[in-house]
């Protein structure tokens, strides 16, 4: 639960850590912030973690804070500065090498966008399900059955299919 990684996480910050592990666990706090929807406090966090000298060379760790940072200014109403972030965790990912991240980045840039690409986002779908990536591509088909397309509702029927097979659901 993200309330109790929080208040752990603060008391594990107020003890003697080394740098790295301070900005580890910044990152975590800033994933935790968004799960309260607490932006700005995420901000703040991935923000501490990212100016962190001990992640420069960690590209997973700086890809996770650039996309933490962009669904916080998601969330703020702010999709131009969000994308800026969501591109960065894109080069990020795909520098590190991990395809499945980059192009989750990539479906994040795509979901900013007012005039969202269902081609695009149909592909990556696709894509997700290929690599059993089922959390992924649900989002992905969701995104698709949002839209006014043809395809809107073959999607969804498609996406609670699949969150029923998996057992997803709540």
């Amino acid at each position: 639960r993200a309330d109790e990684a929080r208040s752990l996480l603060l008391a594990i910050r107020e003890g003697p850590l080394s740098e790295f592990d301070r900005a580890r666990v910044e990152e975590f706090l800033g994933d935790a912030y968004l799960r309260l929807n607490l932006f700005e406090e995420a901000l703040d966090a991935f923000g501490k973690a990212i100016s962190s000298p001990a992640i420069q060379s960690l590209q997973m760790n700086r890809g996770n804070c650039e996309l933490g940072i962009g669904d916080a200014y998601t969330a703020l109403g702010q999709p131009k500065v969000a994308v800026k972030h969501y591109r960065s965790a894109e080069k990020l990912y795909a520098k590190f090498g991990n395809e499945i991240w980059a192009s989750y980045a990539e479906l994040r840039i795509l979901q900013s966008r007012s005039n969202i690409d269902v081609g695009k986002v149909t592909d990556l779908a696709r894509f997700f399900s290929k690599r059993r990536c089922r959390l992924f591509e649900v989002e992905a088909l969701l995104i698709v059955a949002r839209s006014k397309t043809g395809f809107a509702a073959q999607s969804l029927k498609t996406a609670k299919a699949r969150i029923q097979r998996w057992g997803l659901e709540h």
